[in-house]
């Protein structure tokens, strides 16, 4: 796997969407800071940690190009299921 990707700051972490509904904007929490969300309560752009992006007014964080995860042996899985939601995998050559 490419450590450029792998150390990345955008692998662990987990994306929030402010739930101001003039703003809408992903953030991207470590999880750390995603630990301490709670689910059942709105999440606001100024309850993010990070001071560069705790505010409506700021831009989203940009993600990096799905074509660097996907050359870097990452699977990209897109789902519409709910959360929560128990998915079965089938795995090439598993169990062994």
């Amino acid at each position: 796997m490419d450590l450029a990707v792998e150390s990345s700051e955008f692998v662990n972490r987990v994306w929030v969407q402010c739930e101001n509904e003039s703003c809408l904007k992903w953030r991207l929490l470590s999880p750390e800071a995603a630990a301490r969300v709670e689910r059942s309560e709105p999440w606001y752009c100024f309850m993010n940690a990070d001071a560069s992006y705790n505010s409506c007014s700021v831009s989203e964080e940009d993600f990096p190009a799905e074509s660097r995860f996907l050359e870097s042996g990452y699977k990209i899985v897109y789902s519409q299921l709910p959360l929560g939601s128990l998915v079965l995998v089938k795995l090439q050559n598993w169990p062994r």
